[in-house]
């Protein structure tokens, strides 16, 4: 149930949500927060050592490089910084270069992206 897995009816189902115990989160909101973001940070330390790049190097990228979208999807797919938190910390503009850098990655538009997207998913882990 835990995993969202049982054997049979709605009925029983609702039984067994009955006597599970209250779902509790020890992270809350600013601690949340904290956390994705220090998380976010460890995997850009990661993806700089995996890609050999410093971190100004990385920054003084122009947005459409595949490394520096590589390194924006490896931030949004594996914590919940926002766009416009990776945006801001990867000196990438807007939100919308967030969006092109995932979209770029996702579909695997070439065989670079394809190669740096198999880094990264390394990277996380």
């Amino acid at each position: 149930m835990k995993r969202g897995w049982f054997v049979g009816g709605e009925d029983f189902r609702k039984r067994l949500a009955l006597q599970l115990p209250d779902r509790t989160d020890n992270l809350r909101g600013e601690q949340r927060k904290a956390h994705d973001e220090a998380e976010a940070e460890r995997l850009l330390q990661r993806a700089l050592s995996e890609l050999r790049l410093s971190e100004s190097d990385l920054l003084g990228m122009k947005n459409n490089r595949p490394e520096k979208q590589a390194v924006a999807w490896l931030m949004k797919k594996s914590t919940t910084v926002t766009g416009v938190w990776i945006a801001d910390r990867l000196k990438m503009g807007s939100r919308a270069n967030i969006s092109r850098a995932l979209s770029a990655l996702s579909n695997e538009v070439d065989e670079v992206r394809k190669e740096l997207k198999q880094k990264m998913t390394q990277c996380a882990g």
